[in-house]
C-alpha cells in the first residue's frame, strides 16, 4: 500500500496528517504505520474477477474472451479456477516480483505448464528472496524455452523500489539489454498514465520489443486495455505474440476518465462491505493486512477493536461515489483534456 503514502506525500496537508497519524499509532500501540509492507487482497474472488474481465469483452465487444489472471507472487487464483468447468482452460499465470540491482520489476509470467508450475513458483520465490543475476538468466531462459509461455515486463517505468526515476530507468535499460531476448513483450497498462505508456512505446521501439495489454485491476473495474486477436486459445495467442510478432492493443473508454476518479472508485470497491463473501473476508479491515508489533502480517481487524473515527469519516466520503449525481459531478470536475491526440503507434517490432 505504499502508493497511498506516495499520493499523500504530494500534498503538504495530507502528508502532515499522515505523519500525525503515525505518531499517534506509535504512542498508542508502539506499532508505526508501515505502508510499504501493508497490503490488501482485492475484494473480488477469483471467479468474480474472471467474470468481470470476460463479460467486458463479451458484452462490450461481442467477442469471445481469453482471460489470464496473475496475482502477485502466487498462482492460487488460476489453480482454483482450473478445477471448475467454466474456467478449466484458464492459463496458470503469476506476476513475479523481480529484484534487479537496486530496482524492482514486475514480470507477468503467463501460461506456465501445469507439470512445472509449483516448482517454478518455488524458484521464483527463491530468487525474489535472494536475487542473483546468473539465476535470473537461468530462469528466464527456461521460461523462454517453453514455447507456450509468455513473459511480459509489466509497467516498466513504475519505480517500485523508490530509487528515483533516473536510477530506475538505468536499471530498466540494463535489464532489457541483458535479458531482453527472453522477455517477449512490454505492458501498456490500463492504470498507468498516457504519458507513461508513450514512454513504454518508445522503449519498445528502442529494444525491438512487442507491446501488449495489461493492468493491475485491484478493485472491481475491468482492465482498460485489451488485446484483439483471432486466436481461439491462449497457446495460439502466445504464438501470435512470440513468433508472429503481432499485437493489437485496444484502449477501452474508461481509460479516458480521470485517473484520480478511477483510483477513488478502486478504493471504494476495496472498502465496500460484501455480505455475500465468506466470513472473515466480508469487511475491508479483514482484507487489509498490516504487521503487528512482532512484524507478523495480520488482518487489521485483529489489530484494533474498531476503525478510528477519521477512517470511518473518509470511507463515508468514499461512499458518496455510489450516489449518481455526486459521481457525475466528479467526472465533470476531474475531466482531463483528450490525451489521445497523439497516436500510440510502434515502429518495426513494436506491436500495434
Amino acid at each position: 500500500m505504499s502508493f497511498i503514502g506516495d499520493f499523500f506525500k504530494r500534498n503538504a496537508m495530507l502528508n502532515r496528517w499522515l505523519r500525525t497519524q503515525n505518531e499517534y499509532a506509535v504512542r498508542v500501540s508502539a506499532n508505526p504505520l508501515n505502508l510499504d509492507k501493508a497490503y490488501w487482497t482485492p475484494p473480488l474472488t477469483p471467479m468474480a474477477a474472471f467474470r468481470v474481465e470476460s463479460l467486458q469483452i463479451e458484452r462490450e465487444l461481442g467477442l469471445r474472451s481469453l482471460v489470464s489472471i496473475s496475482d502477485h507472487d502466487t498462482i492460487g487464483a488460476p489453480m482454483a479456477l482450473r478445477v471448475l468447468p467454466e474456467t478449466r482452460h484458464v492459463p496458470i499465470s503469476v506476476e513475479w516480483t523481480v529484484p534487479f540491482g537496486d530496482a524492482v520489476f514486475h514480470m507477468g509470467i503467463h501460461n506456465l505448464p501445469a507439470f512445472a508450475a509449483e516448482s517454478m513458483m518455488e524458484n521464483f520465490r527463491e530468487y525474489t528472496k535472494s536475487p542473483r543475476r546468473e539465476r535470473l538468466t537461468e530462469l528466464l531462459e527456461w521460461l523462454d524455452a517453453q514455447r507456450d509461455v509468455l513473459v511480459v515486463l509489466n509497467h516498466p517505468y513504475w519505480d517500485l523500489a523508490h530509487i528515483g526515476s533516473d536510477l530506475h530507468e538505468k536499471a530498466l535499460h540494463a535489464l532489457l539489454a541483458e535479458e531482453g531476448e527472453c522477455i517477449h513483450a512490454l505492458e501498456l497498462s490500463g492504470i498507468r498514465s498516457w504519458e507513461e505508456n508513450q514512454s513504454v512505446r518508445r522503449l519498445a521501439e528502442g529494444f525491438n520489443q512487442m507491446l501488449i495489454s495489461g493492468g493491475d485491476r485491484h478493485g472491481s473495474e475491468p482492465n482498460a486495455t485489451l488485446n484483439l486477436s483471432s486466436c481461439t486459445s491462449f497457446d495460439e495467442f502466445v504464438n501470435e505474440i512470440r513468433r508472429d510478432r503481432q499485437s493489437h492493443v485496444l484502449f477501452m473508454p474508461q481509460y479516458r476518465e480521470s485517473n484520480t476518479l478511477r483510483v477513488l472508485h478502486t478504493l471504494r470497491a476495496v472498502t465496500r462491505e460484501y455480505s455475500e463473501f465468506p466470513v472473515g473476508s466480508q469487511r475491508w479491515d479483514e482484507r487489509v493486512f498490516h504487521c503487528d508489533r512482532s512484524g507478523e502480517m495480520q488482518p487489521i481487524a485483529h489489530l484494533w477493536s474498531k476503525p478510528p473515527i477519521y477512517i470511518k469519516a473518509f470511507f463515508a466520503l468514499l461512499a458518496l461515489l455510489d450516489v449518481g449525481p455526486v459521481d457525475q459531478t466528479l467526472r465533470v470536475a476531474l475531466r482531463q483534456p483528450d490525451r489521445f491526440s497523439a497516436p500510440l503507434e510502434g515502429g518495426e517490432g513494436a506491436g500495434r
